[in-house]
């Protein structure tokens, strides 16, 4: 039996949340079978969770296991407990027919870390900031419900060639996680009244980020950046984007669990 609390207190006492986002992830994302802790005395030490999604991938879906609030208590690191703990986890990844196991370091050195346990960096990314072309002003977004922003979210997402998939109960958790941090969900009108953009963007200090955005062409490009800017007058919109390694910064690291399984599918 894990002590849900102290994993909770070690994950403020490890990362910069908020005490909103916290309990938001631990009354959605925690369970305790995805769970493993190191303790000592009664006391959570070190502890990660192994979250499962599906991955699209050479024209199949793929499982894999991203690795959430890995962290060590202060006082007891550099004696080898995350080491062990990830250890154990690709061993129930393999018991459990995970393909591979997916991370995004919070830290810079820690993809030497992770490197070291058979981590490769494959994301890379850079910031973007994006022109707004003045258009004109028409019947451009429209309020749906979350069923259909979802649906034309994995119908997007299902195009994309590498991409790691969202249930709708995911879906649901990121707009949860976007509002709580003030941002907003614009969604522009396509063709025959159906879903044609969709943004979730957030603003600060004076820049508007796009967290995530998907839409049909360019025209629907133009209208989402046209209904962002009318919003966030004088703020500079920006994203992150994936790019290659030649382009970008280090932003995402995977390892393969099932080697064989995974080779074949290559094949």
């Amino acid at each position: 039996m894990i002590d849900k609390q102290q994993v909770v207190d070690l994950w403020q006492e490890c990362f910069n949340d908020s005490e909103a986002f916290v309990r938001l992830y631990f009354s959605t994302k925690y369970t305790e079978e995805n769970t493993l802790v190191h303790v000592e005395n009664g006391k959570v030490l070190s502890a990660l969770q192994m979250l499962p999604y599906s991955m699209t991938c050479w024209g199949r879906e793929l499982r894999i296991s991203y690795i959430s609030g890995a962290s060590t208590r202060p006082e007891a690191r550099g004696r080898g407990l995350m080491k062990n703990l990830l250890t154990e986890a690709f061993g129930i990844m393999r018991s459990r027919d995970i393909h591979f196991s997916a991370l995004i370091p919070a830290e810079s050195w820690l993809f030497d870390f992770y490197k070291k346990l058979g981590y490769g960096t494959v994301f890379y990314s850079c910031i973007k900031s994006y022109e707004v072309t003045p258009i004109r002003k028409c019947s451009l977004s429209h309020s749906y419900s979350e069923e259909e922003l979802y649906a034309y979210f994995m119908i997007s997402m299902g195009k994309r060639p590498c991409c790691i998939q969202h249930s709708f109960q995911d879906f649901q958790i990121i707009l949860a996680d976007l509002y709580l941090a003030g941002g907003k969900v614009f969604a522009v009108i396509g063709d025959k009244g159906h879903i044609g953009g969709l943004a979730l963007v957030v603003s600060d200090s004076g820049k508007v980020w796009i967290k995530e955005w998907m839409y049909d062409n360019d025209e629907m490009k133009k209208k989402l950046l046209f209904e962002i800017e009318s919003l966030y007058p004088r703020h500079e919109i920006v994203s992150i984007i994936p790019v290659s390694h030649e382009e970008g910064t280090p932003f995402g690291m995977m390892r393969i669990i099932d080697a064989s399984m995974v080779l074949q599918y290559y094949a």
